[in-house]
């Protein structure tokens, strides 16, 4: 069956992914690490967190843009893309939990329920990314709305500008964590708050807009515009990548990684961007239908072994599933069947490991309930519901 591919995206989806479950391995056992090697661990652990801001770009790279598509149909395409998918795999991982692992715990299927729609998910932590996206999802009509009112370059100066001023603010945030503002003796509103800055951009208001930002960032990336700061881009995400590392070596306090490193930080989003112009490498190819199996001859990647491009395939068919289900197979096969642990044979080869069977597991379970339950369900409301999309 074909499907429409970007190369580049692709690659953004496949190292997204490896950089989740790779974080989370070591995320979960960070306490484990000996003294010797806990700085190393703790900068790849936050290294690895560029992959939230990544799945936000990415998002904005694919729904962002001018497209025919009445408002109706694009979200009952996210209800069924996104959020059934979500529900489905909550129900069977956070019930499969209770009932194998603490079923003294257990709230019921109704609970499980009115915990989905609270968001109070404590089974699944990293939803709390697909509610992000899920809630960016309802701006963009107006975005594409608005991106179809203004120029390529207006465009440009708009989301640079705000990235420059968001540049400003965790500055000023790192400069007050430093208390350089005291020293100096500084007075400006909230210069003699020694928490001023950093709580305003950990508002929850601030947060969502900078968040919005990146979600805009990822469609400007994929244009072909943009192609000529691709060189900037990389020097500008190397430089980023190598301050993460340093700042997170050297600083061991989550809430500073937090603010200053992951997510919504300029220097992981720098870093994403960098990503992104590393695979598209110069040289924009837009959508194209491509069929896997007729077509694989006439991609660069599919001139690889047989295995490593049917691995290749499925990390991209489930992506969505694997980010979905890998915590509960990290806990519950890794963690408590196979009984590994990342420093179970020293600190790389049980970093690897863990991550390697995480992956492994996460890929066939995402197989199976794609195959069996989602996809029948997506086909069964589609045939429902046939609406024309224009």
């Amino acid at each position: 069956m074909e499907r429409t591919r970007t190369r580049a995206f692709d690659a953004v989806r496949i190292t997204a992914v490896l950089c989740v479950v790779l974080t989370h391995t070591i995320q979960n056992e960070l306490h484990l690490f000996p003294d010797a090697a806990f700085p190393a661990a703790n900068a790849v652990w936050v290294l690895a967190m560029v992959c939230n801001p990544l799945y936000v770009m990415l998002s904005g790279a694919l729904l962002g843009g001018t497209r025919g598509e009445r408002v109706p149909w694009f979200f009952w395409k996210r209800f069924t893309g996104a959020a059934l998918p979500m529900a489905v795999y909550y129900l069977l991982t956070a019930g499969g939990r209770q009932i194998v692992v603490r079923p003294e715990d257990g709230t019921g299927f109704w609970g499980l329920v009115r915990n989905l729609f609270t968001g109070n998910t404590p089974e699944a932590p990293q939803l709390w990314l697909v509610y992000l996206i899920l809630s960016l999802y309802l701006a963009v009509p107006l975005v594409r709305l608005l991106l179809s009112k203004i120029s390529w370059g207006a465009f440009s100066i708009v989301i640079w500008s705000l990235f420059a001023i968001t540049c400003l603010m965790a500055g000023a945030a790192l400069a007050e964590y430093c208390g350089l503002f005291i020293r100096a003796g500084l007075a400006f509103p909230g210069a003699d708050n020694p928490m001023f800055f950093r709580t305003l951009i950990s508002s929850r208001v601030y947060t969502w807009l900078n968040w919005l930002l990146i979600f805009l960032m990822g469609y400007w990336v994929r244009c072909p515009q943009s192609r000529r700061y691709d060189i900037a881009l990389k020097f500008a995400g190397l430089v980023s990548v190598n301050c993460i590392a340093a700042m997170a070596a050297s600083n061991h306090d989550q809430a500073f990684a937090g603010m200053f490193c992951c997510n919504c930080a300029p220097l992981a989003v720098m870093a994403c961007l960098m990503i992104f112009a590393v695979f598209i490498n110069g040289k924009y190819e837009d959508k194209q239908e491509i069929n896997t199996r007729e077509n694989a001859d006439n991609r660069t990647w599919e001139k690889m072994s047989l295995i490593a491009g049917f691995i290749r395939r499925l990390l991209i068919r489930h992506n969505y599933g694997i980010i979905l289900v890998h915590w509960a197979v990290m806990i519950m096969v890794t963690g408590r069947i196979l009984g590994l642990s990342a420093v179970s044979f020293g600190i790389v080869g049980g970093v690897l490991l863990c991550a390697t069977s995480t992956l492994a597991f996460s890929a066939a379970a995402a197989a199976v309930i794609d195959n069996l339950i989602v996809h029948p369900l997506q086909k069964l409301l589609k045939n429902l519901v046939k609406t024309d999309s224009r």
